[in-house]
């Protein structure tokens, strides 16, 4: 009976939370410059932190990507804003933010995306989510993009 009492005392919300973000990202996009639409596809990951903000678990984060571009990396950062509805073990999400390519083109825009997390503890939940950008730098971009992460926590803030 006492392990069943502990699951349901178990803490599901993020307040005074500080996280670490890791998964893969699938990412579509077109890139328009001079004229030319080139249509891209890659595929990699992102490492990041997120610290929670207010009462409601609510986060701000950053994490740098690395996506197959070719023969070579494509580098970008995002940082941002992440709202969660619900208080149960399973939340949806969104995020707003920025985008901040550096190679192989250099641009910067909005980021908008939403999704879904399952916390299956207090201190690690999985998620995935969809999201969209558009950037403007040299030459305009917009992308589509799916990805999946774990983010453990510990509560260092509170």
């Amino acid at each position: 009976m006492s392990a069943s009492g502990a699951s349901a005392a178990e803490r599901l919300d993020h307040r005074g939370a500080v996280g670490l973000l890791l998964g893969p990202s699938l990412e579509l996009g077109e890139w328009v410059r001079g004229g030319k639409f080139d249509e891209y596809a890659r595929a990699g990951g992102y490492a990041g932190l997120s610290f929670a903000i207010g009462v409601n678990g609510n986060e701000l984060h950053g994490w740098a990507r690395a996506l197959r571009n070719g023969d070579s990396i494509a580098w970008s950062g995002v940082a941002g804003y992440r709202g969660y509805f619900g208080e149960s073990q399973v939340k949806t999400f969104f995020d707003l933010g920025a985008r901040f390519d550096v190679t192989p083109q250099a641009s910067a825009g909005p980021r908008l995306g939403f999704g879904v997390q399952w916390e299956f503890s207090s201190f690690a939940g999985v998620f995935a989510g969809l999201a969209l950008h558009l950037g403007a730098g040299n030459g305009l971009r917009f992308s589509a993009e799916a990805f999946t992460g774990i983010q453990l926590r510990s509560y260092l803030l509170e």
